[in-house]
């Protein structure tokens, strides 16, 4: 979308003269219109215009297989949501802005009987109250607002939430809470005790507690203050804060409230009375139990009284049962927000001006969680008024009644979770410093998280989507495009350190490596049954799921060896934050157990969930890395060009279809920060294994050719072998050797990717080589050929060329004298040492190619020369 801006706004600087212009296009009958918020379905009769939602409709002309879903969904990127018997099957597209290019291509390529795509639509509801064009903080043209009529669109409460308002008193009559010519209330009745005989009377009861629960008559909430079952009360305020909360909207009638219904009953409102002109401390203990015991899932307190143990104890039992608890943050202007706003299980919530700023009577400070509107607040007030008043008292029922459209939505949320959405989707407006404490970043002293944005919060709630990036630009949209193999979301670390930055794994007995992984939360959204689950695998272009992932083995010289498996899980914790990074401990296998390859894998994280469960899966560890930003993938390695280990890395290249298949291999430079041309960093070698030579030694390649019988230099940044016919389920594998020719500067480095591609081009798998200078000291590798002209130690190879048997003669006799003759791979393949030695007789094993061999003497003398094997 950024891009798309960047390009109209180009546009509209060349061409001034130009207007925007609007376009249309008929996909099957159906007319769309381009918008500038994009397109729209034009209804053909109204001629009005819908929001187009992201799922496609197909009535098919007979029931599709499990096999036919799962072709559609891979083809054109989308994910089978529900059907119903009349046989319609609605597909999630998993990108909302490519809806109209699918709809189109699968119009044409897919035989159904019809096909269609859907709209938003919305129950038009900007409020046809009298006086909710002044509530400005509702609603208003600078956006000072908390976005009220964009979350209607999503919800407008629900009678099942309950909202508990403990303060002095509200006005149960009053026509927009109570019946009024309407014919409904969203006053709470409570439903163990029978009804009043006169609605409006509350001396009418039958004065039999119904319920057992300690209250007689209580059928409109309490007044803890005069112990009595009248919860009205002298007082405007309470009438007021209930107002803000659950005034009927949408009923032709006075004011609008924020979880008010849609001209039916909205969220209810619990009332209960702890002090006629100032609350009474002694007894809102008991009003809070009250409400907890009770049914409410939210206590508004607009109020402050002095700290108690009494207090405290309940908000606890409160908040441990479930209940969401709002406190306004306070009206003394002071640095410090008040009680019980202060206490740790209440929400506290300052006031903000039509400006977007702090209210000069606000008080604030580090505690502090988020801020509303506040100042000028239009709500109903004792006998059928409406009336503004100023006061975080009113900034704070905002809260609540966002809350209630939260938990309207989904009903399972925490109260952790509302926390962390309120505070995720809040907007960081004012001009305040948002970092002064790092450890809570987006958080300042003023505004706390940011004042409250209702239309985010409840987008949130409704949403549950967490996500592992697979690129560093992927914002969890389905399908995800790049390489999939090369996540920034997954690095491992040898210890604990905290470290952001990607280590190959160690082998260690005493102290686990640590791998990190980082979620994100798209939209803000939580979910509350979320593991990620990690698993291993050696490095290979070609992998399937589940089996070369969990307790997968491998023979090695004979011997079965784990080649993958699961290396654990945690539990996904709830956050504030856009980001959650948890850690798995990991003990890699044995090194010494494999031959090739001997630290490398791939990384695969999972994240499981019942609330956002990953889609349809295939075998292709690519396709369901691209289709479900649930799991990502991390296949890199990272080598000290200076200090290059003894064994070059490895990777398999590998045939997961249960057919004869023809592989591609794609060798490229995709990111070089060297400063230096590929062609002059150094010499880059290619050592596939037997099997593997015997094909590609007759392939088509591009860019690389062969220098020995089995070794093959790159010469160019971007090389291609083509056709390497494979066998079903066969497996090859490839060595990557760089012998450097320059010194790289510390800190620069190229990023170098083998890419597997089947025979139509399309991604099977990778690896990525990340090589540089990260500080290594001097190339230590024991092949590296010392310069002729340094004869420390006189000795000679013969013959040479050789057929495998061969002499090293040394022209002098040396003590405590050892041999290395190493492949060009690195690998030992003889080793001898003597205390007094002349020569030696070695014969090569080895496959035909150059070799290296290194005497050295104990006192430090040493040589290497070349050795050729025909």
């Amino acid at each position: 979308m950024k891009c798309k801006t960047t390009i109209l706004w180009c546009l509209m600087v060349l061409m001034t003269t130009l207007s925007w212009s609007q376009k249309t296009k008929t996909i099957n009958q159906q007319q769309f219109s381009e918008e500038k918020d994009g397109w729209k379905l034009v209804d053909e009769q109204s001629g009005q215009k819908f929001i187009l939602s992201d799922e496609i409709t197909i009535q098919f002309k007979k029931a599709p297989s499990a096999k036919e879903i799962q072709r559609l969904e891979n083809t054109y990127g989308m994910k089978f949501m529900r059907s119903n018997r009349l046989g319609f099957y609605d597909f999630k597209i998993n990108s909302r802005s490519k809806i109209l290019d699918s709809y189109e291509k699968m119009s044409k390529e897919v035989d159904a009987q019809q096909i269609f795509t859907n709209t938003m639509g919305t129950y038009i509801l900007t409020p046809n109250d009298p006086q909710f064009g002044i509530q400005w903080g509702l609603e208003q043209a600078s956006d000072a607002d908390i976005d009220a009529e964009d979350a209607w669109d999503i919800s407008t409460g629900n009678s099942s939430v309950i909202v508990a308002i403990l303060d002095s008193g509200t006005d149960w009559t009053h026509e927009d809470l109570g019946l009024g010519t309407d014919g409904y209330q969203n006053v709470y009745l409570n439903p163990g005790e029978d009804a009043w005989s006169n609605p409006n009377d509350p001396t009418t009861g039958n004065g039999i507690d119904d319920d057992g629960n300690g209250f007689v008559d209580d059928w409109k909430g309490w007044d803890f203050n005069n112990a009595d079952n009248d919860s009205r009360g002298p007082f405007w305020h309470g009438t007021h804060v209930a107002g803000i909360v659950g005034a009927k909207t949408n009923n032709n009638t006075g004011m609008s409230g924020i979880a008010g219904g849609n001209n039916a009953v909205g969220s209810r409102l619990m009332l209960e009375g702890v002090g006629d002109f100032a609350p009474n401390a002694s007894i809102l203990d008991d009003a809070i139990i009250y409400a907890m015991d009770n049914g409410a899932d939210i206590i508004q307190l607009s109020l402050t009284v002095g700290s108690s143990p009494a207090i405290d104890t309940a908000l606890q039992d409160a908040y441990n049962a479930g209940v969401f608890i709002v406190c306004a943050a306070g009206n003394s202007g002071a640095g410090a927000i008040s009680y019980p706003a202060s206490n740790v299980n209440a929400f506290s919530v300052a006031a903000t001006t039509n400006a977007d700023v702090k209210a000069g009577f606000s008080q604030f400070g580090p505690n502090l969680d988020l801020a509303a509107p506040g100042v000028g607040i239009r709500s109903t007030q004792n006998g059928n008024v409406y009336a503004d008043s100023d006061g975080t008292s009113f900034a704070a029922p905002a809260v609540s009644g966002v809350a209630a459209l939260m938990l309207s939505v989904d009903p399972t949320l925490s109260n952790q979770e509302i926390e962390d959405i309120l505070k995720c989707t809040a907007d960081k407006v004012g001009g305040y410093d948002y970092i002064w404490n790092p450890a809570e970043l987006g958080h300042s002293q003023e505004l706390g998280y940011g004042r409250l944005n209702a239309h985010q919060a409840v987008l949130a709630a409704n949403t549950s989507d967490i996500y592992i990036r697979d690129t560093t630009l992927d914002d969890g949209t389905e399908p995800s495009s790049g390489t999939m193999y090369l996540s920034p979301d997954i690095w491992v670390r040898n210890d604990d350190d905290g470290v952001l930055t990607h280590e190959n794994p160690e082998y260690k007995l005493l102290s686990p490596n640590w791998v990190y992984v980082r979620i994100n939360r798209k939209d803000c959204s939580n979910i509350d049954d979320g593991v990620l689950k990690l698993y291993f695998s050696k490095a290979s272009t070609g992998l399937s799921w589940p089996i070369h992932w969990d307790n997968y083995y491998q023979m090695v010289s004979g011997s079965s060896v784990l080649h993958g498996d699961f290396i654990g899980d945690v539990p996904i914790p709830t956050s504030p934050d856009n980001e959650i990074i948890v850690k798995i401990p990991w003990y890699p296998p044995n090194p010494a157990d494999f031959i090739n390859d001997v630290h490398h894998f791939c990384l695969l994280a999972r994240i499981e969930s019942a609330t956002d469960p990953i889609g349809t899966e295939g075998t292709s560890v690519w396709n369901n890395t691209r289709n479900n930003n649930n799991i990502a993938w991390k296949n890199v390695s990272v080598y000290d060009i200076n200090a290059f280990n003894n064994t070059a890395p490895y990777v398999f290249i590998r045939n997961v279809d249960k057919r004869v298949r023809a592989i591609n291999l794609s060798l490229d430079v995709t990111e070089n920060k060297t400063g230096i041309p590929f062609e002059k960093i150094g010499a880059f070698y290619i050592i596939p294994d037997e099997k593997l030579n015997e094909i590609i030694a007759n392939a088509k390649m591009e860019g690389i050719e062969r220098v020995d019988r089995n070794v093959y230099r790159v010469y160019e940044p971007k090389a291609r072998i083509y056709e390497v016919k494979a066998e079903p389920y066969e497996t090859f594998s490839l060595q990557l050797l760089v012998k450097p020719e320059v010194e790289l500067k510390e800190g620069t480095y190229l990023n170098y990717n083998i890419l597997q591609t089947d025979e139509k081009f399309q991604p099977m798998g990778g690896e990525q080589f990340t090589i540089g200078n990260f500080g290594g000291k001097g190339n230590d590798r024991e092949d590296a050929v010392q310069p002729e002209e340094i004869k420390t130690i006189d000795f000679n190879a013969y013959p040479n060329p050789t057929q495998g048997e061969v002499t090293i003669q040394l022209n002098d006799s040396y003590t405590d004298v050892g041999i290395v003759i190493r492949n060009m791979a690195g690998d030992v393949i003889y080793a001898d040492h003597q205390k007094e030695a002349d020569h030696f007789n070695v014969e090569l094993k080895g496959y035909k190619g150059l070799y290296f061999v290194k005497i050295t003497a104990a006192s430090g003398e040493t040589k290497t020369m070349k050795l050729l094997k025909n």
